[in-house]
């Protein structure tokens, strides 16, 4: 196993109650020589992720190949670096998460609860 699999859970646990933890889940792909390359070990990360999340109503995962429309938005031969545009979605797509988490905390009535949120976004 991967020296980090229980990281991401000792995180997620540590978030204070009051707070919001947005986690990214990276692509599980990356471009060498013009061609896709799987990143197995990344989606094994982003499953760890995932999981680690989906039992705290203050986490969220965002899915980065959500944001990322075409290959040529990937720069320096990775999965982790794009474009201005790459990153702009991401961050606008991190302000809604947060508005909408926000929202319904500050509702009259609003508390959230593990099974009433969904932790992917």
């Amino acid at each position: 196993d991967f020296a980090y699999r229980d990281y991401y859970k000792r995180l997620v646990d540590a978030v204070p109650g009051g707070s919001l933890l947005i986690l990214l889940a990276s692509l599980d792909y990356a471009i060498r020589d013009g061609v896709r390359v799987a990143l197995p070990k990344q989606t094994l990360i982003n499953d760890w992720i995932r999981s680690a999340a989906m039992v705290k109503s203050n986490c969220r995962v965002l899915e980065v190949s959500e944001d990322i429309r075409s290959e040529l938005e990937l720069r320096d031969n990775s999965h982790l670096h794009f474009d201005r545009e790459g990153y702009f979605r991401i961050y606008q797509r991190i302000c809604r998460i947060f508005q909408e988490w926000h929202e319904r905390r500050t509702r009259p009535g609003g508390t959230e609860t593990a099974t009433s949120m969904d932790t992917s976004v």
